[in-house]
C-alpha cells in the first residue's frame, strides 16, 4: 500500500512539473520511487499463513506479475534519473516515463478483485481483519507511513542540493 502511495505522489509531482516546469515539483518527484521501491522489495516475500500445517499459496498470475512490472518500471525510471547527464532533459523523460508507468498501479491495486484466484481477499475492505487485530494493524501502518514520510524528506532535500550542485558546476565550466 505504502509503494503504490509513494508511485501516486511520483505521479501527481511528475504531473506537476511538466505543467508547472518548477523545479522543486522534479525534487519532490524523485523520491518516492526510490523509497517505495526499497521498502516495496522488503516487505514483498510472501509470508506464513500463522496455521499449523497450512501452506502460503503464492498466485503466481495476478497480483505479483503486475507488481513485478511495476516494480520494475520504476527501477528503469530510477535508472533515467541516474544515467542521463543533462539535468532539465533527465525532468522531462523521468516525469513523462513516471506518468506512463503509472498506469500499472491501478491494474496492481485492482488484480485482485477482478481476478479472483487464490490470492485472499482484502482484509479491511470485507471485514476480515480481526477487531483486535485492528490497533495493531493501524500502528504498524501508522508506523511505516511514518518512516516514508521521513525518507522522502530527506531525499527531497538531497535533491535539492544535487540540483544546486549541478548548477554551480554548470556555472564552473
Amino acid at each position: 500500500m505504502l509503494a503504490l502511495t509513494g508511485f501516486a505522489v511520483n505521479f501527481a509531482g511528475s504531473l506537476m512539473y511538466l505543467i508547472k516546469k518548477d523545479r522543486k515539483w522534479d525534487n519532490l518527484a524523485c523520491p518516492p520511487p526510490k523509497s517505495a521501491s526499497c521498502l516495496s522489495a522488503s516487505c514483498s516475500s510472501p509470508a506464513p499463513s500463522g496455521k499449523a500445517g497450512v501452506v502460503y499459496m503464492v498466485d503466481l498470475v495476478t497480483a505479483p506479475d503486475f507488481f513485478l512490472i511495476l516494480w520494475m518500471l520504476y527501477v528503469a525510471y530510477l535508472l533515467i534519473r541516474t544515467y542521463m547527464l543533462d539535468p532539465e532533459r533527465r525532468a522531462v523523460v523521468s516525469a513523462v516515463f513516471a506518468i506512463v508507468a503509472f498506469v500499472d498501479a491501478p491494474i496492481v491495486w485492482f488484480s485482485i478483485r477482478w481476478w479472483r484466484d487464490i490470492h485472499p481477499s482484502p482484509m479491511i475492505e470485507t471485514g476480515g481483519l480481526s477487531p483486535a487485530m485492528r490497533p495493531a494493524f493501524y500502528a504498524c501502518t501508522a508506523a511505516f507511513l511514518l518512516l516514508f514520510l521521513y525518507l522522502i524528506r530527506r531525499r527531497y532535500y538531497l535533491e535539492s542540493a544535487r540540483h544546486e550542485v549541478e548548477m554551480l558546476e554548470r556555472k564552473i565550466y
